[in-house]
């Protein structure tokens, strides 16, 4: 046990700081590294150009990469399923108008004849384009289903052309 006499010992003092020393002014400051560095103009104009391009270099965090690049994935994946799901669609479709309607029988595409001269349709149900140019379509299955849509009566009294006169 402690005894009663070590506790009731005031703390000691610390002991006090030494005055500090002026420094002689004679004495010379010591050199520092940069100091006795010396270089030509040229070197040192190399070395500016060193300092401008890093410091014009960008910063590239990693993370922000590797968000950057599953975005890219994932929006490659979106337009990728987007596509699937729209040919799918197009393979459902019998592109033609509901049964028992007037218009039985009849295309439910709305074809035009474009500004380039070029027929081009969109079918009602499903929303598929029908295009002569193989690259405007979805798919090459679309494309080659275009002859034989392009065939089929839009209205029960056949293919009606409307020519609109100029006054």
């Amino acid at each position: 046990m402690i005894e009663e006499a070590t506790l009731r010992q005031p703390p000691k003092q610390p002991d006090p700081e030494p005055e500090p020393e002026e420094p002689d002014k004679e004495k010379e400051p010591e050199e520092t590294p940069a100091d006795r560095i010396s270089m030509t103009s040229r070197e040192l104009q190399q070395f500016m150009q060193l300092v401008i391009k890093e410091a014009r270099r960008p910063v590239i965090d990693e993370k922000v990469v590797a968000r950057q690049k599953h975005t890219r994935e994932h929006n490659q994946m979106l337009r990728r399923d987007q596509r699937n799901m729209l040919i799918q669609r197009f393979r459902n479709c019998n592109h033609m108008q509901n049964p028992g309607s007037v218009m039985s029988g009849c295309a439910a595409i709305a074809w035009a004849t474009q500004s380039d001269g070029k027929k081009r349709g969109t079918c009602q149900h499903c929303g598929t384009v029908f295009s002569p140019i193989k690259e405007e379509c979805l798919a090459d299955e679309i494309w080659k289903a275009y002859p034989m849509l392009v065939r089929l009566p839009t209205h029960p009294a056949g293919n009606v052309n409307t020519i609109f006169q100029s006054a």
